[in-house]
């Protein structure tokens, strides 16, 4: 995570960017319930692991362009909540 003073350099379809270290390092400051997958996939590529961990194979999925974290628990009957915690721990 950022530190409380950083600043919000880009804002992608819901997912703020800062310009810290973690941004240097293509993190995502925050994930959630809508945060779009193909956005996630490309700035974290852990979150590819922990979907792969639930038995989720998003990436190769055509629908990633427009699939939100949401949608792809809904469609895969994962506990939105669950996977939303893993993501954010990381």
């Amino acid at each position: 995570m950022c530190f409380s003073g950083s600043k919000i350099i880009v804002d992608i379809y819901g997912i703020k960017l800062f310009y810290c270290n973690n941004f240097l390092r293509g993190q995502i400051s925050m994930i959630d319930s809508k945060t779009r997958l193909s956005e996630l996939f490309k700035m974290d590529k852990k979150a590819v692991e922990i979907f792969k961990e639930f038995g989720m194979h998003c990436p190769k999925c055509k629908g990633v362009a427009q699939d939100t974290v949401e949608k792809a628990a809904v469609n895969n009957g994962i506990n939105l909540k669950k996977i939303l915690d893993k993501l954010n721990s990381k």
